[in-house]
């Protein structure tokens, strides 16, 4: 695959994630899949089926994550610091 190729597809997955077709989980699975192909191609980094960053080990679930609560989090974690 060519960068140019792989550009193509990253913007239709995007354009399909916007637009509701895809979903969280497939948009992030489709994406890696995407970058890793061009890692292997173009910068000769090839990854493994037992490498740590399999798909598994990424625990990439459908959950939507609050921003707020992240926020919330980080100023109680500096707070508890000082």
């Amino acid at each position: 695959m060519s960068d140019l190729e792989a550009s193509e597809q990253l913007r239709n997955l995007s354009d399909d994630y916007s637009n509701n077709r895809v979903s969280f989980f497939d948009y992030r699975l489709q994406r890696q899949a995407i970058l890793r192909s061009l890692d292997e191609e173009c910068n000769q980094v090839y990854f493994n089926a037992d490498s740590e960053d399999s798909y598994e080990d990424m625990n990439i679930t459908d959950e939507v994550i609050d921003a707020d609560e992240i926020v919330d989090e980080a100023v109680l974690a500096q707070e508890l610091e000082q």
